[in-house]
């Protein structure tokens, strides 16, 4: 082994496994190999989230109508933690760490929402976020354009798919909804500085 590889396995001696992977990663051809590992274990839990086997709470309609934030992250917990680790690091700015309203919990609305549309642009199967949206914007009064403009960021269906899921879930479902439309408006007043009455008044035009 060359001398300067001599720390490495120092730090393996003593089981100071961070000090070994910070060492080995800097290693310019086994830099490479770490971030294909990475990569791979993603790649390989999220076309596990899409098995039709697994029943993913985004590919179960039937459950609408209980999707929630946490159930989503409480999913990716189990079934793909390191492709929700990633999502989390991609939004760890130290520059937030002492704003509560930019990290922890406050992140999960936009955590769930980033990690969904790159789940359904996988699988165009894995889409009850994108139905929890559809029916919330068409109950909002959201214009035919608008739903044209966010079903190309896969933010939601299209115009006429949501017609149909309206029509499927019935005018009364929306009562069944509360609980995730809290806390995007609790989060979205903190965040603009305004009261959740003012947020609630608001339309997507």
């Amino acid at each position: 082994m060359p001398a300067k590889h001599f720390p490495i396995l120092d730090a393996l001696t003593s089981g100071d496994m961070p000090t070994v992977g910070s060492l080995i990663s800097k290693i310019p051809d086994l830099q490479d190999v770490f971030q294909e590992t990475v990569f791979d274990t993603i790649k390989g839990e999220i076309k596990t989230l899409a098995l039709r086997e697994n029943n993913s709470i985004l590919r179960n309609h039937d459950k609408i109508k209980s999707l929630t934030f946490a159930r989503v992250i409480d999913e990716w917990r189990q079934k793909a933690p390191t492709f929700l680790k990633s999502l989390e690091a991609a939004v760890a700015n130290p520059a937030y760490q002492f704003n509560k309203y930019k990290k922890g919990e406050a992140l999960i609305p936009g955590i769930v929402t980033a990690g969904c549309k790159l789940l359904n642009l996988y699988s165009k199967d894995l889409n009850a976020f994108q139905d929890f949206n559809s029916y919330i914007l068409w109950k909002g009064g959201c214009k035919k354009s608008a739903f044209s403009r966010l079903n190309a960021t896969y933010d939601c269906l299209s115009y006429q798919s949501t017609l149909s899921l309206a029509d499927k879930l019935g005018n009364d479902w929306d009562k069944d909804l509360v609980a995730m439309q809290e806390l995007v408006t609790t989060e979205t007043s903190h965040e603009l500085g305004v009261t959740s009455e003012h947020t609630d008044d608001q339309r997507v035009h």
